[in-house]
């Protein structure tokens, strides 16, 4: 989430306002990801198999890593269709869980 979150404002995507990186940014979420690491290390390391990482582990980090993604993309957008609507947040998120929604039902049947 914190680096698709510092993607989207540096280079603007997704309709958001551009803020460029800064040295204290940057260094802040270096230091969450590298605390994140540490106290999941030891998790992450399996007894059973020598003390080598659990290769399942890395397939549920990949996924956590993408759906911290589509969190970001999914706020910057409520964020920008409540701008075009002139509404409240509440109307935002309700058009875009509903499209998703209508999407998801269509594509799965």
């Amino acid at each position: 989430q914190i680096a698709s979150s510092m993607l989207i404002d540096h280079f603007g995507l997704l309709w958001s306002e551009q803020k460029p990186l800064s040295a204290f940014n940057v260094c802040g979420s270096l230091l969450a990801v590298i605390g994140v690491i540490v106290f999941q290390l030891p998790h992450m390391m399996s007894s059973g198999n020598g003390g080598t990482l659990n290769a399942s582990l890395f397939v549920y980090v990949a996924l956590s890593i993408f759906a911290g993604a589509c969190f970001t993309t999914l706020s910057a957008l409520n964020s920008r269709l409540k701008q075009l609507l002139q509404g409240t947040p509440y109307q935002a998120t309700f058009i875009l869980f509903s499209t998703t929604a209508i999407l998801s039902l269509a594509i799965n049947l």
